[in-house]
């Protein structure tokens, strides 16, 4: 964490004597019951939800009841957005591969998935329930602060266009480069989404599951990379075509699906409309004869 230059603050609990035996017992069959190695998960069970979990067993329920009933501000998929606005492609692929699991109420509870809202949410508690502050020791401050830059909405937008009008120049002046590049980018989203299918069928990652973005981003993209690289082709693809629709009414239905999935079909747009057979320019045929 220092080396990473990430903030790195030591705080302080406040235990009773039962609590700090509690914990005691518990890490001593943590450590002797060979039981260090478990499934995790993102959300329900990381390194920040084990520090969360410990802490209630040393209140004695006290914590989780607190936190339960207070509701949090947004959504899982909002709460982490927060934190990855300084790595763009690697949350837009994120947000792509979760489901709608990640887009419901919750309260501070779950929100302590994340390290920052476990941290202050031990604060609050021992102001609000136990009367005292706790000792916080500052060991290393972050030369970046955290979810500093634009938003993750406005982030999108501007990658959405800057595809659109790049795409648009590629087609007037570097058509063949513009076929490959879409090549090699429906490669990848055919590649994404045979993983997305796979976490969705064959895996215990819940918050994959209903993904309605497998309808536009699905190992069928796979063909039509495979079209694309083909120098006999136009770089037009019935198949992007029907992907440039269901893209489109996905935007369209998005107050209806219950899976905030904006941010992937604004990306997705233009690049599928790069690829959809009815772009295609008309050919002009010589006609034979004297035909006016």
């Amino acid at each position: 964490a220092l080396a990473e230059d990430r903030d790195v603050r030591l705080v302080e609990l406040v235990l009773p004597d039962t609590g700090k035996f509690a914990v005691i017992g518990y890490l001593q069959s943590f450590l002797q019951g060979g039981i260090g190695t478990y499934l995790y998960h993102f959300y329900d069970d990381n390194c920040a939800t084990r520090i969360r979990d410990l802490i209630d067993l040393a209140t004695d329920g006290a914590f989780a009841s607190w936190a339960l009933s207070q509701p949090a501000e947004g959504t899982m998929r909002t709460l982490t957005g927060e934190y990855m606005r300084h790595r763009p492609f690697t949350a837009w692929v994120l947000n792509a591969l979760q489901g709608p699991s990640v887009d419901q109420p919750i309260s501070r509870w779950e929100a302590m998935a994340l390290p920052l809202e476990l941290e202050q949410a031990v604060h609050d508690f021992y102001l609000e329930e136990v009367g005292v502050s706790v000792h916080e020791e500052v060991l290393q401050h972050a030369k970046q602060p955290n979810g500093q830059g634009r938003s993750t909405a406005a982030q999108t937008i501007i990658l959405a266009l800057a595809l659109f009008a790049t795409l648009q120049l590629l087609s007037l002046t570097a058509p063949t480069f513009k076929r490959i590049l879409l090549g090699v980018l429906y490669l990848f989203l055919g590649v994404l989404g045979s993983v997305l299918l796979f976490m969705m069928v064959a895996s215990d990652m819940d918050m994959t599951f209903g993904n309605v973005n497998i309808i536009i981003l699905n190992p069928l993209l796979l063909f039509a990379a495979l079209r694309m690289f083909n120098s006999r082709t136009e770089g037009k693809s019935w198949l992007m075509t029907c992907f440039f629709f269901a893209t489109a009414a996905l935007v369209l239905l998005q107050p209806l699906i219950g899976q905030e999935n904006l941010a992937t079909l604004l990306v997705l747009l233009p690049l599928y409309l790069s690829g959809a057979a009815f772009q295609r320019r008309p050919k002009i045929k010589e006609r034979k004869g004297n035909e006016l």
